[in-house]
């Protein structure tokens, strides 16, 4: 749970996944977009422990594991936003 904790509070990957959401929202056809945010979510997931963070073994695919969820709930606090945003402005 603390891995968790810590990779949604971090900030370069609440960033990065902010941009990949923001690009994904460009497409015409959602779920162009939506298979674009999946890809980009799972990149990251993987990505920073392997590759940022210098992680082997285990603990390299317990970060990515507790990754995919981390860069799920950010993704679903920015789809919610989003989702807030765009109905006050109706």
């Amino acid at each position: 749970m603390a891995i968790v904790t810590a990779q949604v509070l971090d900030p370069v990957r609440i960033v990065v996944l902010g941009i990949i959401f923001g690009v994904t929202r460009l497409a015409s056809n959602w779920t162009v977009g939506l298979l674009g945010l999946v890809v980009g979510a799972v990149i990251v997931a993987f990505a920073f422990p392997f590759l940022v963070l210098g992680q082997t073994g285990m603990l390299a695919e317990m970060s990515a594991l507790a990754g995919l969820l981390a860069n799920a709930l950010v993704v679903a606090v920015l789809m919610g936003l989003t989702r807030l945003r765009r109905g006050r402005s109706c």
